[in-house]
């Protein structure tokens, strides 16, 4: 509909400036209908015209702006800080973690899996074992090599490997 409203005006505006410029000689003589009709054309251009002006006035970008939006507010996570902990803070806190799931898992006392975590027991994966007893952690050679050609330090492998354990007693306990 607005294109043929468009064409429809510059049409009648064409029409209308021919008509202006040819006016004074045409004689049009007497002819009332004639002249009634040059009128009608013009006030249909100048009608035409003007909505197309309104039109663009209305529509034009900066003439409208989205209202702006909130900024958002930062919420703190679980582990925030974990990561700017030092070593003998972050066993601290994965061990009291530990103790934990193994009491909401298994039933036992919390003494009995502070012992469990001692002993090395508290878990079938032989690396994440390893992070609670003292020592140093005993990596085989191809997991070692692997670590090397990837450049991922073996303390953030053991790391990764306990919580995943960990992990996995708290989803055992969840059922």
């Amino acid at each position: 509909m607005g294109r043929r409203l468009r064409a429809l005006g510059f049409v009648a505006v064409a029409v209308g400036l021919v008509v202006l410029v040819a006016a004074p000689s045409l004689d049009f003589g007497d002819d009332s209908l004639a002249s009634a009709a040059a009128a009608l054309l013009g006030v249909v251009a100048v009608t035409l015209g003007a909505g197309q002006l309104l039109e663009r006035r209305l529509a034009e970008p900066e003439r409208w702006r989205p209202p702006t939006t909130e900024r958002g507010r930062r919420v703190p996570t679980p582990d925030d800080g974990f990561a700017d902990l030092s070593g003998r803070e972050r066993t601290e806190r994965l061990r009291r973690l530990a103790v934990r799931s193994l009491v909401d898992a298994t039933g036992c006392t919390p003494a009995d899996a502070a012992d469990r975590l001692d002993g090395g027991t508290w878990t079938d994966d032989s690396v994440a074992r390893q992070y609670f007893t003292p020592g140093a952690v005993d990596l085989r050679g191809r997991t070692r090599l692997r670590l090397a050609l990837r450049r991922e330090p073996v303390e953030a492998f053991v790391l990764e490997r306990t919580v995943r354990a960990i992990r996995a007693l708290r989803e055992g306990s969840d059922r």
